[in-house]
């Protein structure tokens, strides 16, 4: 733990409307999502956000990385401007979660894909991860058994992506869904019970996420696992600030500047370099 080892983040205000999601928000989280920035009075966790078309820090157009959900809830509020953590895309870590779907009946679920129009192929686990690296499927679906289904893909991004929401329609609120890694579904059964299926992805890379949020398409929730280094966290800005009609952009980010000065010299900005498991989330 350390006081400063490295530049801080690069925080940003930037008004509402320049922002834009590369994926679906959770609404069943967005309400209290409102909820609970209206009781606080302030912003605990500023989402991450990479511009578009500009460098970091740019008062321009920028995608939300992580934290969809975030400005969402602050939409909702009608803020007229965002606290942003804004990153280069080329220094963060582009990743993708599995899904593991619990509590529905494997063969009944398998069912339903097909009932929703999806073509499903049997294949072997090491074909459809060759697949999947090689972008030639669109998911490959693991049941417990050891069966492994793939489903092709169109080969255009924007109707793949549409491809993907209907199949996570079929479990998304109806069964509970963990977010994976592994891609061995033997290595999950001894951690979870009532296991459906292991659901996995292809990889993106960042010039796919800007121009699927540029075209307005929108992953679904819980696919892309951005990794961001010296991520901003408890940061609690004033909700008041954002809410703010009166001053401009410019008044409110001079504003944070002053409030980041005094952070630091008052040393309560604190640097930790180990990754951490938390247990009380």
């Amino acid at each position: 733990m350390s006081h400063l080892t490295t530049d801080i983040p690069q925080l940003i205000i930037l008004p509402a409307d320049y922002l834009i999601l590369h994926e679906e928000v959770d609404t069943r989280r967005v309400e209290p999502l409102v909820d609970r920035l209206q009781v606080d009075g302030f912003l605990k966790n500023p989402p991450v956000a990479a511009p578009i078309g500009c460098l970091p820090g740019c008062q321009g157009r920028h995608v939300i990385l992580d934290g969809a959900n975030r400005t969402t809830a602050l939409w909702k509020l009608k803020a007229p401007h965002h606290l942003v953590q804004a990153v280069d895309y080329g220094e963060v870590e582009l990743d993708t979660w599995g899904h593991l779907v619990t509590g529905i009946p494997h063969q009944a679920f398998t069912q339903t894909l097909v009932d929703v129009g999806l073509d499903l192929e049997p294949a072997t686990r090491d074909d459809a991860r060759r697949q999947l690296a090689r972008r030639e499927i669109a998911a490959s679906i693991t049941e417990p058994d050891g069966s492994v289904f793939v489903l092709r893909g169109s080969g255009s991004l924007g109707p793949e992506t549409e491809l993907l929401r209907r199949v996570i329609s079929v479990y998304n609120g109806r069964s509970v869904f963990h977010r994976v890694k592994s891609d061995r579904i033997t290595d999950l059964l001894n951690l979870y019970d009532n296991v459906t299926a292991l659901i996995r992805f292809p990889s993106y890379v960042p010039e796919e996420i800007t121009h699927l949020a540029d075209d307005g398409y929108k992953l679904p929730t819980g696919i892309t696992r951005h990794i961001i280094h010296g991520r901003a966290l408890r940061v609690n800005l004033p909700l008041s600030l954002l809410m703010d009609e009166r001053r401009t952009t410019e008044e409110k980010n001079e504003w944070l500047r002053n409030w980041s000065k005094q952070k630091l010299a008052c040393r309560e900005i604190r640097y930790y370099q180990e990754s951490t498991f938390l247990f009380d989330e």
